[in-house]
Formats: C-alpha cells, sequence, structure tokens
C-alpha cells in the first residue's frame, strides 16, 4: 500500500484536531488555537450559557483586553470582592455546613475550629482546610454561611 506520507495529522493531535497531550505543553500558537476551536465548540453549544461564554472567549481572543472585564467580573475598583474571593468563600461555606452536620451541631464544629477539642478522623481533612482557608471562627460564622447558601 503506497500512502501519501502527510495523512492530515498532526503529532500531539488526533484526527478530529483535538489535543494528546496536556495542553500546557503545547506551543503559544497551539494553545490560542485551543482557546479558539472551544469558543467556536461553547457558540455551538445549545446551553445559553455555554454561548455566552463562547462569545466572551472569542470577542477576547478578537480585541484583546482584560479577560475578568470581557468576562464582567472584575471588582469594583477597591473592592476585595474579586472572583477568587467569591470562590473561597462558597468553598468555605460549604465546608462549615458540611463540619456543623458532621459532628453534630455549631458549638462543635466551632470548638473544632478554635483547637478546643480534637477534631475525629471522619473531620480532620475539612478542619485542616478550613484552618488552611482562614476561615471564621466566630459565633455567626455557620448563620452567615448558612445564610449565604440559602440565597446563592
Amino acid at each position: 500500500m503506497n500512502r501519501h506520507p502527510y495523512s492530515g495529522l498532526r503529532p500531539g493531535f488526533n484526527a478530529f484536531g483535538d489535543v494528546l497531550a496536556d495542553p500546557g505543553q503545547l506551543s503559544r500558537a497551539e494553545r490560542i488555537d485551543l482557546l479558539r476551536r472551544q469558543a467556536g465548540r461553547l457558540l455551538a453549544d445549545g446551553n445559553r450559557e455555554a454561548r455566552w461564554v463562547g462569545e466572551r472567549l472569542q470577542t477576547w481572543l478578537a480585541s484583546g483586553g482584560e479577560l475578568d472585564a470581557v468576562l464582567g467580573v472584575r471588582a469594583p475598583r477597591g473592592s476585595r470582592a474579586t472572583p477568587q474571593e467569591r470562590v473561597r468563600r462558597d468553598e468555605v461555606d460549604n465546608l462549615l455546613l458540611r463540619l456543623s452536620v458532621q459532628v453534630g451541631g455549631d458549638a462543635k464544629a466551632l470548638e473544632m475550629l478554635r483547637g478546643q477539642c480534637p477534631a475525629p478522623d471522619h473531620v480532620a481533612d475539612i478542619v485542616g482546610r478550613l484552618k488552611a482557608l482562614n476561615a471564621p471562627t466566630s459565633q455567626d460564622a455557620l448563620s452567615r454561611a448558612r445564610k449565604r447558601s440559602c440565597t446563592s
């Protein structure tokens, strides 16, 4: 069988143009192409949210600028209400509520966070993560977390 040496496949990509390796190992040009393809996939998606993200990504690729501004998530000047802080707060709230449920109440959960009593093995990871995230340990911390989880 005499095949042409170029079959249309690029090294590191499958027949559909999908990356086979870690995208972080691609060249800058290949990463830009990857972002363009992903924007196209999002635009073709039937989900309104996916299409919106695809439009924003395509706008950013074409026009540049700060990605957080293009996505409309930039915090107001001087504010600490960044997307990263919102994600961190949501994680803290989730972990605080899980801890309270797993140890049988808010008071016990707060005692563990404050180091006033040892954390049982089944919640040690949660307590460790909350401490790493600098979670609040005030009496109101859990009630605020509960209120935010009901309104988000």
